[in-house]
Protein backbone atom coordinates (compact mmCIF):
# COMPACT_ATOMS: atom_id res chain seq x y z
CA UNK A 1 0.00 0.00 0.00
CA UNK A 2 1.31 3.45 -0.89
CA UNK A 3 1.41 6.22 1.63
CA UNK A 4 -0.88 9.19 0.98
CA UNK A 5 1.94 11.42 2.13
CA UNK A 6 4.73 12.07 -0.36
CA UNK A 7 8.38 12.59 0.39
CA UNK A 8 9.17 15.36 2.85
CA UNK A 9 10.14 18.64 1.21
CA UNK A 10 11.71 21.28 3.43
CA UNK A 11 12.07 24.98 2.73
CA UNK A 12 15.10 26.06 4.74
CA UNK A 13 14.40 29.79 4.55
CA UNK A 14 11.27 30.47 2.51
CA UNK A 15 9.98 34.02 2.36
CA UNK A 16 11.50 34.81 5.73
CA UNK A 17 14.43 37.18 5.93
CA UNK A 18 16.94 38.48 8.47
CA UNK A 19 14.29 40.71 10.05
CA UNK A 20 12.42 37.56 11.08
CA UNK A 21 15.16 36.57 13.49
CA UNK A 22 18.69 35.26 13.73
CA UNK A 23 17.62 31.62 13.28
CA UNK A 24 16.63 32.23 9.64
CA UNK A 25 19.54 30.99 7.49
CA UNK A 26 20.67 33.65 5.04
CA UNK A 27 24.22 32.90 3.88
CA UNK A 28 25.03 29.91 1.66
CA UNK A 29 26.93 28.36 4.60
CA UNK A 30 23.95 28.75 6.98
CA UNK A 31 21.57 27.42 4.32
CA UNK A 32 23.80 24.38 3.85
CA UNK A 33 23.93 23.69 7.58
CA UNK A 34 20.13 23.88 7.81
CA UNK A 35 19.73 21.67 4.74
CA UNK A 36 22.12 19.03 6.10
CA UNK A 37 20.14 18.93 9.38
CA UNK A 38 16.83 18.72 7.51
CA UNK A 39 18.03 15.82 5.34
CA UNK A 40 19.32 14.03 8.45
CA UNK A 41 15.84 14.45 9.92
CA UNK A 42 14.24 12.90 6.82
CA UNK A 43 13.79 15.60 4.19
CA UNK A 44 13.80 14.11 0.70
CA UNK A 45 14.06 17.46 -1.12
CA UNK A 46 15.31 20.93 -0.14
CA UNK A 47 13.68 24.12 -1.40
CA UNK A 48 16.01 27.08 -1.03
CA UNK A 49 15.42 30.77 -1.70
CA UNK A 50 18.87 32.13 -2.67
CA UNK A 51 19.56 35.61 -1.28
CA UNK A 52 22.01 38.40 -1.94
CA UNK A 53 24.41 39.39 0.88
CA UNK A 54 21.93 42.15 1.84
CA UNK A 55 19.17 39.55 2.19
CA UNK A 56 17.12 40.15 -0.96
CA UNK A 57 15.78 37.04 -2.68
CA UNK A 58 17.49 36.67 -6.05
CA UNK A 59 17.46 34.62 -9.24
CA UNK A 60 20.80 36.00 -10.41
CA UNK A 61 23.15 33.24 -11.56
CA UNK A 62 25.82 34.91 -9.37
CA UNK A 63 23.62 34.18 -6.35
CA UNK A 64 21.88 30.92 -7.27
CA UNK A 65 24.98 29.07 -8.50
CA UNK A 66 27.13 29.59 -5.39
CA UNK A 67 24.25 28.65 -3.08
CA UNK A 68 23.68 25.38 -4.94
CA UNK A 69 27.42 24.64 -5.03
CA UNK A 70 27.76 25.20 -1.27
CA UNK A 71 24.76 22.97 -0.52
CA UNK A 72 26.09 20.19 -2.74
CA UNK A 73 29.60 20.64 -1.37
CA UNK A 74 28.24 20.28 2.16
CA UNK A 75 26.91 16.84 1.26
CA UNK A 76 23.25 17.61 0.56
CA UNK A 77 22.46 14.65 -1.68
CA UNK A 78 18.71 15.13 -2.16
CA UNK A 79 17.10 17.14 -4.97
CA UNK A 80 17.53 20.89 -4.62
CA UNK A 81 14.73 23.20 -5.76
CA UNK A 82 14.74 26.96 -6.34
CA UNK A 83 11.52 28.95 -6.72
CA UNK A 84 11.55 31.05 -9.89
CA UNK A 85 8.93 33.38 -8.53
CA UNK A 86 7.72 36.93 -8.62
CA UNK A 87 9.07 37.34 -5.07
CA UNK A 88 12.61 37.07 -6.40
CA UNK A 89 12.06 39.00 -9.64
CA UNK A 90 8.78 40.81 -10.34
CA UNK A 91 9.45 41.50 -14.04
CA UNK A 92 8.50 38.40 -16.10
CA UNK A 93 11.06 39.07 -18.86
CA UNK A 94 13.88 39.66 -16.38
CA UNK A 95 12.86 36.57 -14.39
CA UNK A 96 13.06 34.48 -17.55
CA UNK A 97 16.41 36.01 -18.52
CA UNK A 98 17.92 35.33 -15.09
CA UNK A 99 16.76 31.71 -15.02
CA UNK A 100 17.99 31.27 -18.60
CA UNK A 101 21.45 32.48 -17.50
CA UNK A 102 21.84 29.87 -14.76
CA UNK A 103 24.92 27.73 -15.34
CA UNK A 104 24.64 25.81 -12.07
CA UNK A 105 21.21 24.24 -12.13
CA UNK A 106 18.91 23.12 -9.36
CA UNK A 107 17.28 19.73 -9.72
CA UNK A 108 13.96 21.51 -9.99
CA UNK A 109 12.76 25.07 -10.49
CA UNK A 110 9.40 25.86 -8.92
CA UNK A 111 7.21 27.97 -11.20
CA UNK A 112 3.91 29.37 -9.95
CA UNK A 113 1.67 29.25 -12.99
CA UNK A 114 -0.63 31.96 -11.63
CA UNK A 115 2.22 34.49 -11.91
CA UNK A 116 2.69 36.62 -15.03
CA UNK A 117 5.19 35.11 -17.47
CA UNK A 118 5.05 31.61 -15.95
CA UNK A 119 4.12 29.83 -19.18
CA UNK A 120 7.19 31.20 -20.98
CA UNK A 121 9.43 30.45 -18.06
Amino acid sequence: MRSAVGPAVVSVNGARGAADGPAVPMSPRDLAQSAVRAVAAGAAEVLVHPRTPCGRESLSPRVVGPVLEVLRGAGVRVPLAVPASIGAEPDPAERSARVGAWTVLPDRAVVHFAEPGAAGL
